[in-house]
């Protein structure tokens, strides 16, 4: 019995050491900036490895009055470092991160009158080898894969209307256009290879009618259309492949509104992704895997650590939509003592890592999570489980 149980101990522990790093779950907070009370996720590579986000404090008197935004970069070995801001740049935000992370875009702004924030938006993109360099008037919200293609809102034609554009290293500044009659775009995310877009726009009129769609260069914009009993929706992430568009459809407006995460795709259309158990029903997701087949966002739970009860999950074909605290604690056996996970924001190309921000105590605070193969996890607990029964089996001899 002892070298039958030496045995096993030894499998165990070759599963565990030849296991990779996205192979072992994890849970960790990002910390923060010296003197900056918070931080704030917002996506992550596609290879899992750099995390960016924002950190935000509103300061008064002197000697700058106003808010103090900072985007940062971070990695397991640097942790989290801020980022240089445009000249004179009081406001920069980090929004998204190319494949390998080494190319990072957002938005940056200057100072106006009086310390208040003017509209002279920014759009920046980053790299170690040049800095932080203005690209065009806006704001940008995605990239591709290899950094070449960027993706926002600006006013290419100078009509004062917010377009969703396009910019590459090669042509530079784009329109991406209109609904029939609409007067804005915005262009919220680009798969990989740069070819297909994600947004929303408005169809014009009075009101609230704006309306998710995606972008490619043979078929132009097209709708997704709105979820039933939807008057509209937001398209705000699109699949690595460009196959599957994520983002929230709006059910009533006010105090009492509902929101519904969605999941859309060429074949299926737009499909609702639900809510999770208890509080009100709001949820959204953000952001998928390479293939769509995991979506992270928001939901709204009785145990959520946010405004209206909002809490981070995962969402998957076979689980559906579940709470991301509950899978990595109840799951998986990781310790998140004093944390409440309120949104998880972005997730790598395999599905395994996402990052979010949570409450930690009295502060806001990024986090990233690693979900190791299922099959990894079935091996190990598998082999555990039979450990813990032939002990018990020996103890009752």
């Amino acid at each position: 019995m002892r070298f039958a149980l030496a045995h096993l101990i030894l499998a165990c522990a070759v599963l565990m050491t030849t296991a990779t790093a996205s192979a072992t779950p994890l849970f960790m907070g990002l910390g923060v900036p010296p003197d900056l009370p918070n931080s704030f996720a917002e996506d992550i590579s596609a290879d899992g490895r750099v995390v960016v986000g924002y950190s935000e404090v509103i300061r008064f008197g002197e000697p700058q009055s106003g808010l103090d935004q900072r985007a940062w970069r971070w990695t397991f070995e640097s942790g989290l470092t801020t980022l240089d801001p445009l000249p004179e740049a009081t406001v920069t935000r980090a929004d998204a991160a190319s494949g390998n992370g080494s190319i990072i875009v957002g938005t940056s702004q200057k100072p106006g009158v009086s310390g208040q924030i003017d509209l002279s938006l920014s759009a920046f993109r980053w790299t170690s080898e040049t800095g932080t360099v203005g690209l065009f008037r806006g704001n940008a919200y995605g990239v591709s894969a290899d950094g070449s293609t960027v993706v926002g809102i600006g006013d290419p034609t100078g009509s004062s209307r917010g377009q969703a554009v396009m910019w590459t290293l090669e042509a530079g500044l784009r329109g991406l256009g209109f609904f029939p009659g609409g007067r804005e775009t915005a262009a919220r995310d680009v798969s990989s290879d740069g070819s297909v877009v994600v947004g929303y726009g408005d169809h014009g009129g009075t009101g609230n009618n704006e309306e998710a769609f995606w972008w490619t260069e043979s078929a132009g914009l097209v709708g997704l259309g709105v979820l039933p009993g939807s008057y509209r929706s937001y398209g705000l992430g699109v699949s690595h492949d460009g196959t599957v568009a994520v983002g929230v459809s709006i059910f009533v407006e006010g105090p009492g509104e509902t929101t519904e995460a969605f999941r859309s795709t060429g074949d299926e259309g737009m499909i609702g992704l639900g809510d999770l158990p208890g509080g009100s029903f709001r949820s959204q997701a953000h952001a998928a895997s390479s293939d769509g087949s995991v979506i992270v966002g928001y939901g709204s739970s009785l145990t959520g650590g946010g405004n209206l009860g909002a809490e981070a999950f995962i969402w998957t074909e076979d689980g559906g939509m579940q709470s991301l605290q509950q899978v990595l604690v109840q799951d998986l056996g990781l310790d998140l003592s004093g944390w409440k996970l309120v949104s998880a924001a972005g997730v790598s190309a395999d599905g395994r890592t996402i990052v979010g921000y949570g409450l930690h105590g009295n502060r806001q605070e990024a986090w990233i999570a690693i979900i190791p193969e299922p099959s990894t996890a079935l091996l190990l607990s598998s082999g555990l489980a039979v450990l813990v029964l032939r002990r018990r089996a020996a103890r009752g001899r």
